[in-house]
């Protein structure tokens, strides 16, 4: 049985690689011509949103991609390590993409922490001010956007009232402010 130490882990008869193992043999044969390039798709007080590409940097050409979500409310590790671990994980997955994965597309990684039961917890009670103030201060109608869809996902229809307010005040002033 292999062990985390060597990169590669055996869970339930199947060998997995971590991601430490899989960037290592990444460095090792494509350092010079291709690189990993990551990228914050969403990162807001509930979740984060990484994406992962291999590149030719020559070229400019995506060769393989990687998509991961964590969730802030996920255990003791994801409170202050959320775009950490959905960074690493993209990129395990990208890794993966490209096809340096062993047997298995998910990482030992992934697979341990669904193996010990962690699941995304249910999000967390939304801070309606947090949301209006956030709302006041973005720079464009699409980041505005981005606010009101965010707190939708998860506001009570009370709450609702008051963003809904807040957002078309918020609209205003940035249409204002462009014409």
């Amino acid at each position: 049985m292999a062990s985390k130490d060597s990169g590669i882990v055996n869970i339930h008869g199947k060998e997995y690689q971590t991601v430490a193992y899989r960037i290592g043999k990444f460095r090792e044969k494509h350092d010079m011509e291709l690189s990993m390039v990551t990228e914050i798709i969403e990162a807001n007080e509930t979740v984060v949103r990484m994406k992962a590409s291999v590149i030719n940097p020559i070229t400019g050409n995506v060769v393989a991609t990687g998509h991961a979500e964590e969730y802030r409310a996920d255990g003791k590790v994801n409170k202050t390590s959320a775009l950490e671990n959905a960074e690493t994980s993209a990129i395990g997955r990208a890794l993966a993409c490209f096809g340096l994965g062993g047997t298995e597309f998910a990482s030992a990684d992934e697979v341990a922490r669904a193996v010990s039961g962690q699941k995304p917890a249910a999000p967390s009670q939304l801070d309606e001010n947090a949301v209006i103030k956030a709302m006041r201060g973005a720079k464009d109608l699409e980041q505005l956007d981005k606010y009101y869809k965010s707190a939708a996902d998860r506001a009570t229809p009370e709450q609702m009232a008051t963003i809904n307010t807040a957002f078309e005040v918020a609209r205003e002033v940035l249409i204002g402010s462009t014409s």
